[in-house]
């Protein structure tokens, strides 16, 4: 969640509300060019005030600024942060799991694998009220020697039905563990 428009806004609005109060205490008065008599504005809460416009423009408008950035906070995004992990496997011993790459789509994340025991790690944030499903299509790893496919939406449905063939392990409300076989490629004959 980005709360800088409500930082600068409301500390821009904090800051000419100052400035306009010290404008107010100096009491500088402008006259009528007509009469040569100080201007008079009748404002409402503050009573009849001998005009001192730059002044009384600095607070209104820091107080605009202020409400502007206290509403932009209200309708900020939330956001939760989601946590996937699992294992990628294969058959072939000593590969790699960081010369393959590891994707989601279509959402930019962090991702992680050990090199070693293909455990991966992948970290993101969703708006609030949706979930993995929701956001993410696929989940894409891919080695020289074979690759796997995740469809979130597809194994959360096998996974609620008790299917044998998920390889969605675990399920909370902000996290997922999968176990994924890496479907190998045939050698190369040379």
């Amino acid at each position: 969640m980005n709360d800088m428009p409500m930082y600068i806004a409301s500390g821009i609005g904090v800051l000419l509300i100052v400035l306009g109060f010290v404008a107010l205490l100096a009491q500088r008065i402008y006259l009528d060019s007509r009469t040569q008599s100080p201007i008079e504005i009748d404002l409402p809460l503050l009573g009849k005030m001998k005009a001192n416009y730059p002044a009384l423009f600095f607070v209104f408008l820091g107080c605009a600024l202020t409400v502007f950035g206290v509403q932009q906070q209200h309708k900020a995004v939330r956001e939760v942060q989601w946590q996937i992990d699992g294992t990628i496997e294969a058959d072939a011993q000593q590969i790699n799991w960081q010369q393959g790459r590891l994707e989601v789509f279509p959402t930019k994340v962090e991702t992680e694998i050990d090199p070693a025991t293909g455990r991966f790690k992948i970290k993101l944030a969703i708006e609030e009220g949706k979930t993995l499903e929701d956001v993410v299509e696929r989940i894409d790893y891919s080695h020289r020697t074979g690759s796997v496919v995740l469809l979130p939406k597809k194994e959360l449905e096998q996974f609620k039905k008790k299917s044998a063939g998920s390889l969605l392990t675990e399920a909370t409300n902000t996290s997922r563990t999968y176990k994924m076989p890496l479907g190998q490629f045939p050698p190369l004959n040379n």
